[in-house]
């Protein structure tokens, strides 16, 4: 599997029934020997193995076979991370697929130049049970020329990419992506946001590739799942809180030290990881109000918030959400009809 121009890693966990249209979606005739297909499978005990194993037996110049033993989502992703050789990466959870135009567009596309550190697509909620699209996220900005590679700070105030959206450059993530939490729901805002400090270049392409499957029973933001894990979100919301701390304390530095040329560029990453981190808030903030209203889910969202105000305040200020909004408006005097609002939505 040498000279690939895109790893794509399938992170695969009891994923039997959807496997084969995952992969089968990416084996197309025009990019089928630019590619190489990374399977990980996660400690499965259906036949997720199986099925993998099967198109490895068919296309062995193409799709490899990984398994480990179970160490949820985030190891998945770092060991396809690890074991990458394409000059991209891309990650694609093993309940989903990509569109046949828009990955041929993608591929095509990332052998034009090997040094842009992401390339954002847009991406397309489908619906699981009538298979229509629900909704295109085009995570782009005004007047954006498809195929140009930007200065990343020039344009990070405009965006916000998404994990289904995001192509890395492979050596990129290789060399500044973290170790991600591992058993843990919610670590693609790790993987989205953790290396971010890092990146010099983007680049946009019009055509949508990822299909993201919603309404299955396994989704981490399923009202069950959200309960059952808040306190995995909870430990991810802190790391990035924490990660964006370490970048404010930087930009702080190189203003302190005069080093003028770096002021705008870290100034710039801070309110990106900012942006990143109220993201993060306004989904906490929901997943305390999914519970049925008490004084100690109250007290949750008052603690966080405070937590912000003390000690993230440009965080607390980069909330765009609507109903946190209002919520801190009325002094979370609106916080039972606020879980009741959520909750009727979630259980719909």
């Amino acid at each position: 599997m040498r000279d690939k121009i895109l790893t794509v890693s399938i992170a695969a966990y009891q994923v039997e029934k959807y496997l084969e249209q995952t992969i089968s979606s990416m084996l197309l005739p025009e990019v089928k020997e630019k590619i190489e297909i990374l399977v990980i499978d996660d400690g499965s005990t259906d036949g997720t193995a199986e099925v993998a194993r099967k198109f490895q037996t068919e296309y062995p110049d193409t799709v490899r076979l990984i398994s480990q033993e179970n160490g949820g989502h985030g190891a998945a992703v770092e060991r396809g991370i690890r074991e990458a050789t394409g000059t991209y990466f891309k990650t694609v959870d093993g309940d989903d697929w990509v569109d046949a135009e828009g990955f041929v567009a993608l591929v095509e596309y990332l052998q034009t130049d090997d040094r842009i550190d992401i390339v954002c697509t847009p991406y397309d909620w489908v619906d699981h049970q009538t298979g229509r699209q629900i909704k295109r996220i085009t995570e782009h900005f005004d007047g954006v020329k498809y195929g140009k590679i930007y200065p990343f700070v020039e344009v990070c105030d405009q965006v916000y990419i998404n994990m289904h959206a995001m192509t890395w450059r492979t050596k990129f993530i290789q060399e500044y992506m973290p170790p991600l939490d591992h058993h843990c729901f919610y670590v693609d805002a790790e993987y989205v946001l953790l290396p971010i400090p890092k990146v010099q270049s983007i680049a946009f392409l019009r055509q949508s590739v990822y299909q993201y499957r919603l309404g299955t029973d396994g989704q981490s933001m399923n009202l069950g799942n959200m309960q059952k894990n808040y306190k995995h979100h909870e430990t991810v919301l802190q790391r990035i809180l924490q990660a964006y701390g370490m970048q404010k304390d930087l930009a702080a530095m190189v203003w302190k030290r005069g080093f003028r040329d770096e002021v705008d560029r870290q100034a710039a990453l801070c309110r990106y990881l900012a942006k990143g981190a109220a993201r993060l808030v306004a989904s906490q903030i929901k997943i305390y109000l999914s519970f049925p209203p008490s004084g100690k889910g109250k007290a949750k969202i008052r603690m966080l918030e405070n937590q912000l105000r003390r000690q993230y305040p440009e965080v607390y200020e980069a909330n765009t959400n609507r109903a946190v909004r209002l919520l801190r408006r009325s002094r979370y005097r609106l916080y039972f009809l606020a879980s009741l609002a959520v909750r009727r939505k979630l259980t719909r």
